[in-house]
Formats: C-alpha cells, structure tokens, sequence
C-alpha cells in the first residue's frame, strides 16, 4: 500500500466570516506521493497580496498535519488555508516532511 496524504482545503470570504463559517472548504485529493502532496499544500487557487502568512506541523498520536494559511486574494479579499494531513507515521518520518515543507515539527 501507498502513503497516502490527504489535502483538504479551507476560503472565507468577508460575508462567510460574518456568518462565523467557510465561504468553500473540502478536500483537494489524496496524492500518493509526498512530492505531489506537498505540491497540492502549497498551490494556491487565487493569487495573494500577501503570500504565505502562516505555516505550521504538528504531530500527535501518529497523525501529522501541516497547515498552509495564505494571504488575502487581491481582487476578491478572500483567505484560502490548506492543510496536509498524513495518519500511522512516526515522529521521525512526520519531523522529516515537515522539514521538507520548510517548517519544524511542534
């Protein structure tokens, strides 16, 4: 059996984030490989004012997510986030696609 990661991904819009909810959220797809994921994490739907704002990985009970939020959309104003999401991986293999994904593992 493949890894397998799983993508999902989050947009609020001004009204959605009056309403307390996301505008569109779901999941992008589940990539085989970790070159592909990682792709996925960080492609954006929309292009940012402000690129990356935040990035960050954690890791508990076997489980690793690692969550992209991006900037503000120039022309409509909406924020996308996507996280990579990864189940059954150790410590050490979820501390190495986090450094892959630039960021230490919390």
């Amino acid at each position: 059996m493949k890894n397998r990661y799983m993508i999902c991904y989050s947009i609020v819009t001004e009204e959605s984030a009056e309403q307390g909810d996301y505008a569109e959220s779901g999941i992008i797809g589940e990539p085989d490989s970790l070159y592909f994921a990682l792709r996925e994490l960080f492609e954006t739907r929309t292009s940012a004012v402000d690129g990356m704002q935040d990035i960050s990985a954690s890791w508990h009970n076997g489980r690793l997510t690692i969550y992209v939020e991006n900037g503000m959309e120039y022309k409509t104003g909406d924020y996308e986030s996507r996280s990579l999401h990864r189940h059954n991986i150790t410590r050490a293999s979820a501390a190495r696609i986090a450094r892959a994904a630039g960021v230490t593992l919390n």
